[in-house]
C-alpha cells in the first residue's frame, strides 16, 4: 500500500505532519505561530467541552505554551488538539526537565482514534532528544477522567496511581512542580488545583461517567482521586518519561522515533 499524501499544515507552522490515518493528521505547530483562524477553532472545540470558559483565560493559557499539537480531519477541520509547555528544574540538586501538558481535547466524533496520542509520543521523543542525558518528566493536569486514562494506557508508574498515592519521592517532585505552576491554587493535601470561583469545568454530557466495563472502574478510580472534578477541580499528576516506564506499544513508537 503507498504512503498516504502528506497532509495540508498550517502555513505559520514549521512542525512536519506527525500521523496521517483514515483523513485525519496531526502537524506541531509552536504555540506563538498559531494562525488567528485556527486560534478560533480551538476555542470553539474548547468552548463547546467546557463550562465557564473565557475566551482571554484561553489565550493566557496558550500563549505560556512552547507547542501545540493540531489534529485535523481530512478537510482541514480541527478535531482536537493539545498544548505543552517544557521548563527546567532541579531534583535534589540535579537537573531534570519537565513536560507540562495544557489542554487537550478530542471532538467526540472522533473518539477512538489514536492520531494525536501517537503523535505526542513521537514528540516527546524530540523533546528528550534535546538533552537526553537529562531526566525527563511528564505533569499532566487532569479535569476528566478520560485525561487521566491517558497515563495508565501509557505508563507503568505515575502519582496518583489508581490504587494510591504511589512513589511519596514522586509525589513530594510533583507538589513542588505544581506548587511553582499553581502557586496557592494547588493543594497538596489532596494533589488538585482549585479556584475560587471555580473555572472551566466540563459539561454535564462529557462530565458522565461510564457505567460499565473497563472504562467503569477508572473512572471510579479518578473520582476517588479527584471528587470536585465536576466542578472544574484538577488532579495533578506527574510520570517519569523513561523508556522503561513505557507501555510497550508506546516504547516502540518511541524508540522509533529516536532511531
Amino acid at each position: 500500500m503507498p504512503p498516504p499524501d502528506p497532509a495540508p499544515q498550517d502555513p505559520a507552522c514549521d512542525g512536519p505532519d506527525l500521523r496521517a490515518r483514515r483523513g485525519l493528521h496531526v502537524t506541531l505547530c509552536a504555540a506563538g505561530a498559531v494562525p488567528d483562524e485556527t486560534r478560533d477553532e480551538m476555542y470553539a472545540l474548547f468552548a463547546r467541552a467546557y463550562d465557564g470558559t473565557d475566551r482571554t483565560r484561553f489565550e493566557t493559557d496558550l500563549a505560556a505554551k512552547r507547542d501545540v499539537l493540531l489534529l485535523r480531519t481530512g478537510d482541514g477541520r480541527i478535531a482536537g488538539f493539545t498544548t505543552l509547555a517544557v521548563f527546567d528544574e532541579t531534583d535534589q540538586g540535579q537537573p531534570i526537565r519537565c513536560v507540562f501538558s495544557g489542554d487537550t481535547l478530542v471532538d467526540p466524533a472522533c473518539w477512538g482514534t489514536q492520531a494525536l496520542n501517537f503523535a505526542w509520543i513521537r514528540h516527546i521523543a524530540s523533546i528528550r532528544a534535546e538533552a537526553p542525558d537529562i531526566p525527563l518528566y511528564w505533569l499532566l493536569i487532569s479535569k476528566g477522567f478520560r485525561t487521566y486514562r491517558y497515563l495508565s494506557t501509557f505508563a507503568r508508574h505515575y502519582v496518583p496511581g489508581p490504587d494510591g498515592p504511589g512513589d511519596p519521592a514522586l509525589a513530594v517532585l510533583r507538589d513542588r512542580l505544581a506548587a511553582r505552576l499553581f502557586g496557592a491554587a494547588f493543594d497538596p493535601a489532596r494533589g488538585v488545583v482549585s479556584y475560587a470561583p471555580p473555572r472551566d469545568r466540563l459539561t454535564p454530557a462529557l462530565a458522565d461517567l461510564p457505567r460499565t466495563g473497563r472504562a467503569a472502574t477508572e473512572a471510579r478510580r479518578f473520582v476517588r482521586l479527584n471528587p470536585g472534578y465536576a466542578s472544574g477541580e484538577e488532579l495533578v499528576c506527574l510520570c517519569p518519561l523513561d523508556p522503561d516506564n513505557m507501555r510497550p506499544f508506546a516504547r516502540r513508537l518511541y524508540a522509533r522515533a529516536l532511531s
